[in-house]
């Protein structure tokens, strides 16, 4: 993925984020917070849209709410394609030895799928071939080891 991409994701995904938490937002006919409630007076003067007219302001609203809605269904396609169902769970068991992890440390499963752990954390448990449920979270996904009190934020790599 392209950067000015990830900078677009970024955007929308803080617009979205934004308009889902906003307990004092004006809301849009389409339902979204306005632009104007969503960044700051400084923001907004710095970026000029603090000198559009009300009807300027409204097609722009409409128009990023479009924007996201275009990009929200493009991610949703993007996840289904690479990690298929994202409302399901992964269960599998992890080859050979589990030993915790200690940040970056990676596991191949029986299933073909290599996992990652993200969070930079120590954890040392000791498991022979276990059983393994990764599940979404919000931010991701966790893996949940057979046997073990602690899980741990994931992501796939293969």
């Amino acid at each position: 993925m392209k950067t000015h991409q990830k900078f677009l994701l970024l955007a929308v995904a803080a617009l979205v984020q934004a308009a889902a938490f906003s307990q004092v937002a004006v809301q849009t006919p389409t339902g979204m917070p306005s632009i104007r409630e969503l960044m700051s007076a400084k923001d907004l003067d710095r970026t000029g849209l603090d000198r559009l007219t009300d009807g300027e302001i409204a097609a722009l609203d409409e128009w990023l709410h479009r924007y996201t809605a275009q990009l929200t269904k493009s991610a949703l396609d993007f996840s289904s394609r690479v990690f298929g169902n994202a409302d399901m769970a992964v269960e599998t068991r992890i080859v050979g030895d589990f030993e915790g992890w200690q940040g970056g440390t990676t596991w191949e499963m029986d299933n073909g799928q290599v996992w990652q752990q993200t969070s930079r954390d120590n954890h040392h448990y000791y498991a022979f071939h276990p059983k393994v449920v990764i599940y979404r979270v919000a931010g991701g996904w966790k893996m949940k080891v057979e046997g073990d009190k602690e899980e741990v934020f994931v992501k796939r790599l293969k």
